[in-house]
């Protein structure tokens, strides 16, 4: 049985309507009781029935990568050699590049979650000639409408055969006779384009985001993804760590000693009253759970790390000055 495309009369790239539309003018020619080949109508549905499905047109066009048997064996042998060589198939599906968008994030949209709608330039498929980069379409010389050519390669003391796709007309078997005037020939253009995206809450840095089919357009091929990639934007009061939220939180010399409250701001906008303990060091740790960043796909947050330290003022009045030098006089008595 010959290439189901070939069969139809349509091209490897041809859109759902276009194979339909093939089908049916060919069913209807040689349809058995209009006094058609049945060999020939079977033939037409079988390849129908493959690339009208999506999902079995997908498989028809996977390409295999076979490694053929030595002299002649590969049929018997169920390797599928050629002509007597071995052989291996190197064709591949063609698809645009990936596209990678890298956005911007503060901790308060990571807090909350966010949606946002951005634009940005890809090449799409150019509409006039349907991506093909002409019209009116002939049999490609270099492969003889094949879509494909052979070549031989010599790998030791064996002898290969190595198909692959025809770089004339791109695998399609058939080259345009008027070349498009929009694309040039490219069979792409580039468009701005708009696209919007929901970013979870406690989303991490460097997470990406994959959007099938939304990246550059190619020739003759498929479309590439997008990759949207978290960028965090540094914060000036908290340092990320995993889902806690470090802040240093500096305090009088008098409340590390004597112990008191001290407020603190949260990532939700607020203040909450933490307690100092008298008598607490410098870099003293305290943990305010469930006051970090939304943990992705959970209900349940990171914590709040406090690191105290002392705020040593660059000034002092006459009165604290007098107050700290009696201090200093009698940490001097008692030694």
């Amino acid at each position: 049985m010959g290439d189901y495309y070939s069969i139809l009369g349509v091209s490897k790239t041809a859109s759902e309507k276009e194979i339909k539309k093939a089908y049916r003018a060919k069913a209807k020619e040689h349809h058995p009781d209009k006094g058609g080949n049945e060999t020939v109508f079977k033939e037409i549905s079988s390849a129908y029935e493959t690339l009208g499905d999506k999902n079995k047109r997908a498989e028809y066009d996977t390409p295999k990568r076979e490694f053929g048997g030595f002299g002649g064996a590969g049929a018997e042998s169920g390797f599928g050699g050629f002509g007597g060589f071995g052989g291996f198939d190197v064709r591949t599906n063609k698809q645009g590049q990936h596209l990678v968008i890298n956005v911007k994030m503060t901790l308060e949209d990571i807090f909350k979650g966010d949606k946002k709608t951005f634009k940005y330039h890809r090449h799409v498929e150019c509409e006039p000639c349907h991506g093909k980069g002409g019209t009116n379409f002939a049999k490609c010389t270099r492969c003889n409408g094949r879509g494909e050519v052979i070549h031989q390669v010599q790998m030791g003391p064996n002898v290969f055969q190595q198909v692959t796709s025809c770089s004339k007309c791109e695998g399609l078997g058939e080259t345009p006779t008027t070349e498009c005037g929009t694309c040039n020939g490219k069979g792409v253009k580039t468009k701005e384009d708009t696209i919007e995206s929901d970013f979870p809450m406690g989303i991490t840095n460097g997470a990406e985001l994959h959007m099938s089919g939304k990246g550059h357009a190619i020739k003759n091929g498929q479309y590439g993804d997008l990759i949207i990639r978290i960028v965090e934007e540094s914060h000036k009061d908290y340092i990320r760590v995993g889902n806690d939220l470090h802040i240093k939180c500096k305090l009088p010399y008098t409340t590390m000693v004597l112990g008191g409250d001290t407020v603190v701001p949260t990532i939700e906008g607020g203040k909450i009253k933490v307690k100092v303990v008298e008598g607490s060091e410098i870099g003293k740790v305290l943990r305010i759970p469930s006051k970090g960043l939304p943990i992705m796909s959970k209900k349940n947050r990171g914590s709040m790390v406090i690191e105290l330290d002392i705020d040593i003022p660059s000034k002092i009045s006459k009165e604290e000055r007098e107050l700290l030098e009696k201090i200093k006089e009698i940490h001097s008595d008692a030694k």
